[in-house]
């Protein structure tokens, strides 16, 4: 097995060529690229209200808001409430919005002459944008009180001023925006390193009739497998993680240039490990399948062919982290190859993973790519395969 992988590299890393078209010029054409067009990974989606139950505090409701908040099918939760409490859990996720009313508002509202040039009444709504619901529960009030605030000729305002209303973490900010954008990319570029390098080694070797003179030396079936799978992760890694640095080098980049007050440099030590686990056991995923599309191909163009399928699965893949969720609860979702990938990928960039998810993935992969390598193994020993019979 050693032999097979010591072969591999030999071939990889002295073909000058093969180095900087797999290793040097994807991650510079991935900086370039994403440098000039990275723009668009600022802008954010907010996820749709849709039908969900709200925990909404509020203080010193109004009777005409509280008739309001029935049209919208909003339940304001009065009573006594300490407000610096409501928003600390606000900022934990665990409750969606607290509202803030003056004391006598319908009555301020009926005073108010907006022509006097005083300031008007203002409600004060406090929300954390990084919770689907709570950012929800922010448009759905602010719609209420915006139909009412124009049925009562403006007489109040809503947040008015710089009040830091939002209170999303900005770890959290830059995190949603990195989740949006480069789990997709990843999985892609990790893909693209594995059928750069894999069709050659097997159905490249089947071309020039290599692949018969390695099989007839006293060497296991399963060795053989093995040694062409570990060697072209490692070497499928290399490339994924030039592509890697130049995606992130680019966004530091682009988000620098465009003065959007956030900062990449949030990932600590313990983030990036987490993440080569899982890009390690993905890109061996990702090369024992090629190898034994390549094992049953003629020949490396027909092996990029068939490959194709393989191709968009993981783009379908990478598109489920920009559509906002995340896996159901229970762990046979970080069971799903690829899948759990994108997932665990989201969750590192925003904060929001644990241990046993990575390792489970990381587990799950790596069962995949050892069965893969079993069927690999097993094609090595047919003569109909090997020789195309």
């Amino acid at each position: 097995m050693i032999t097979i992988m010591h072969k591999e590299f030999a071939r990889f890393f002295f073909d000058r060529r093969l180095m900087v078209s797999t290793l040097i010029l994807p991650g510079l054409l991935i900086f370039i690229v994403y440098s000039i067009i990275g723009y668009s990974a600022l802008s954010m989606q907010s996820a749709s209200p849709g039908d969900r139950d709200f925990s909404i505090y509020a203080v010193n409701t109004p009777p005409s808001i509280e008739a309001a908040s029935k049209g919208y099918d909003i339940e304001l939760r009065g009573g006594p409430v300490d407000a610096e409490s409501v928003k600390q859990s606000i900022f934990n996720k665990e409750f969606d919005a607290l509202i803030i009313f003056p004391q006598n508002f319908d009555a301020l509202v009926e005073e108010y002459d907006p022509l006097s040039g005083k300031p008007a009444p203002n409600i004060e709504i406090y929300y954390n944008s990084s919770s689907t619901t709570s950012d929800a529960a922010y448009g759905l009030i602010t719609d209420m009180l915006n139909s009412y605030k124009y049925n009562i000729s403006n007489k109040f305002d809503i947040n008015r001023g710089d009040g830091g209303w939002n209170l999303i973490s900005e770890d959290y900010r830059t995190g949603s925006v990195v989740a949006s954008v480069l789990p997709m990319l990843l999985l892609l570029m990790m893909y693209s390193g594995c059928v750069a390098i894999a069709p050659e080694s097997i159905a490249g070797e089947k071309e020039r009739g290599a692949i018969a003179a390695l099989l007839v030396t006293p060497v296991k079936r399963s060795e053989l497998a093995a040694g062409k799978i570990l060697s072209l992760g490692v070497m499928a890694l290399l490339c994924g993680l030039s592509t890697t640095l130049g995606i992130l080098l680019a966004l530091s980049n682009v988000l620098s240039k465009a003065n959007a007050g956030i900062n990449v440099n949030i990932y600590g030590a313990s983030d990036y490990l987490a993440l080569l686990l899982v890009i390690l056991s993905t890109v061996t995923f990702n090369v024992a399948l090629i190898s034994i599309i390549s094992a049953y191909a003629k020949s490396v163009k027909e092996t990029a062919t068939m490959s194709l399928p393989l191709m968009f699965i993981n783009l379908l893949v990478g598109v489920s982290a920009m559509t906002g969720g995340g896996p159901g609860d229970g762990f046979r979702y970080y069971l799903i190859p690829l899948y759990n990938s994108v997932q665990c990928m989201k969750g590192i960039f925003t904060f929001d993973f644990n241990g046993t998810d990575i390792l489970l993935t990381v587990a799950a992969n790596i069962a995949y790519s050892c069965a893969a390598g079993i069927v690999l193994a097993k094609m090595f020993a047919s003569e109909r395969v090997i020789f195309n019979k």
